[in-house]
C-alpha cells in the first residue's frame, strides 16, 4: 500500500516535468550539446586535450539543469538563462557540481577495460571486412620484422590503410558504447543526485559550502540510506530510455560501418562519427532520466527522518539552525528537513528561528514565501557566538568576517 503511495505521488511529481517551457529548455540544451559533439569529435586528433575545453560549456549545461530543477520542484527562476548560468557557474561556487573531472576518470578506467574485452574479438571483427585482415596482418609483419623501417611502415599504412577504417569504425564504436552509457547517464547523474538530495536536506546548502563539498557530505552520509531504494525505483522508471539509446546506438554503429574513405586521414573523424551522433541523442534523453531521478528523490527523501540515526539528525539540526548557516528562498519554501523537538535555548545558541508547522524557518521570511532581508544591526549581535555540534564547518566564515571587521577598525 506504502509503495502504491510513493509511486502517485513520483508520478504527480514527473508531470511537472513537460511544463510550458519544456521546448525552450530543450532549446537551450542543443547548444551545449552540439559544441560537445565538435570536443569529442576532435578528440582523437588533438590527444583528447580538447575536451579541457568541456569545462567552458558547462555552465549552459548548468542552465539547463536549474531549469529541470525548478520544473520538478518550483523552487528557483523560471527563466533561468545562459547569463545566469555562467554567473552563477563562475562567479559562485557551483564549478564541482557535475564532478567532470573523477567522470572522465571513471570513464577512462572503463574504456580500458573494455578496450581489452573487445580486443578479443578485433581479428573477428577485422575479417569481417573484404581487404582489412591482409593489411592487418602485413602491417603485423612489418612491425615484427628487423628489417622494415618506421617511414615503410608509415608509406603502407597510408596507400593501404583505408582498408581499415570500417573495421576500426566498429571495435572504436564498441570500446566507447559503455563509458558513454555511464557518463550519460550513470556518472553524472549521480553527482547531481546526491547535490539535489543535499539541497533537501539542508536548504540553501550552497549559499554556505560548494557543490562538491555539498556532494560528498550527501555521498557519504545522509545519502546512504535511501541510496539503494533511490537507484531502484530510478533503474525501474529509466530502463525504457536506457534501451531506446543502446538500440539507436547500434543502429548508427551498423550505418557508420558501412563508410568508407580512401584518405586515412579521415579515420579518427570518422570513427567517431556512431559515438558523437548518439550522444546527442542521449543528452537529451537523460534530460527526461534526471527529471525523474529528482522526482523521486523528492517523494522518498521524506523515509530518511526514520532512517537516519539521531546523532545525525542533530547534526543535521544543529546545521541548517547554526546561527552563520546563510538561508534564503529554499529555506523559505522547504523549512528544515528534521521536524522541530525540544531543546534548551542552549543547545542552538541565541539565533532566530521559531518553530512551525513545517519546522524551523529563519527569521525574515513571512509566511507565503517572501524573503525580507534582515537588518545588518542583527547579524552584529552574533558576531561573538560559535557554532555548536555541526555536520559543516562554518566557523571559517565567522573568522573572516571577524578579521573584515578589525581590518576595518
Amino acid at each position: 500500500m506504502k509503495d502504491k503511495e510513493t509511486n502517485k505521488k513520483i508520478k504527480e511529481k514527473q508531470k511537472r516535468i513537460v511544463t510550458k517551457g519544456l521546448p525552450k529548455t530543450l532549446a537551450l540544451l542543443l547548444l551545449p550539446v552540439f559544441l560537445l559533439q565538435i570536443l569529442v569529435v576532435c578528440a582523437p586528433s588533438t590527444y583528447f586535450l580538447s575536451l579541457l575545453l568541456t569545462y567552458f560549456i558547462l555552465p549552459m549545461f548548468y542552465t539547463v539543469e536549474k531549469r529541470l530543477r525548478f520544473a520538478v520542484s518550483g523552487i528557483g527562476k523560471d527563466n533561468f538563462s545562459y547569463k545566469d548560468g555562467y554567473d552563477s557557474f563562475f562567479g559562485g561556487v557551483q564549478g564541482g557540481i557535475f564532478g567532470v573531472i573523477f567522470v572522465i576518470i571513471e570513464a577512462f578506467l572503463v574504456g580500458i577495460l573494455c578496450y581489452f574485452l573487445v580486443s578479443l574479438a578485433s581479428v573477428s571483427i577485422i575479417n569481417c571486412f573484404e581487404g582489412a585482415n591482409d593489411v592487418y596482418q602485413h602491417m603485423i609483419e612489418m612491425m615484427s620484422s628487423p628489417n622494415a623501417s618506421m617511414n615503410e611502415l608509415m608509406e603502407y599504412l597510408m596507400s593501404e590503410g583505408h582498408l581499415l577504417i570500417q573495421p576500426l569504425t566498429v571495435i572504436v564504436g564498441l570500446v566507447v558504447f559503455i563509458p558513454e552509457l555511464l557518463i550519460v547517464f550513470y556518472f553524472l547523474n549521480t553527482n547531481l543526485d546526491d547535490h539535489y538530495l543535499c539541497t533537501i536536506v539542508l536548504p540553501d546548502i550552497d549559499k554556505n559550502i560548494s557543490a562538491s563539498q555539498a556532494r560528498s557530505i550527501c555521498r557519504s552520509s545522509f545519502g546512504r540510506p535511501i541510496r539503494n531504494k533511490r537507484l531502484s525505483i530510478s533503474l525501474g522508471m529509466n530502463w525504457p530510455y536506457y534501451l531506446a539509446f543502446t538500440i539507436f546506438y547500434g543502429v548508427i554503429l551498423y550505418v557508420c560501418s558501412f563508410i568508407t574513405s580512401s584518405n586515412i586521414m579521415l579515420l579518427p573523424l570518422i570513427v567517431m562519427i556512431a559515438p558523437t551522433i548518439s550522444l546527442f541523442f542521449g543528452m537529451f534523453l537523460d534530460y527526461f532520466c534526471l527529471g525523474n531521478e529528482y522526482a523521486v528523490l523528492e517523494v522518498i527523501s521524506g523515509d530518511l527522518v526514520n532512517l537516519l540515526p539521531l546523532p545525525m539528525q542533530e547534526s543535521i539540526s544543529r546545521t541548517y539552525n547554526d546561527p552563520h548557516y546563510n538561508h534564503g528562498e529554499e529555506s523559505a519554501i522547504r523549512g528544515a528537513f528534521i521536524p522541530p523537538r525540544s531543546y534548551d535555548s542552549h543547545d542552538f545558541g541565541n539565533n532566530s528561528f521559531r518553530a512551525t508547522d513545517r519546522g524551523f524557518n529563519p527569521s525574515g521570511f513571512e509566511s507565503g514565501g517572501t524573503y525580507q532581508p534582515k537588518d545588518s544591526s542583527d547579524d552584529s549581535s552574533k558576531e561573538d557566538e560559535q557554532p555548536t555540534g555541526v555536520v559543516i564547518d562554518l566557523s571559517s566564515q565567522e573568522k573572516k568576517k571577524d578579521t573584515d571587521k578589525g581590518d576595518k577598525k
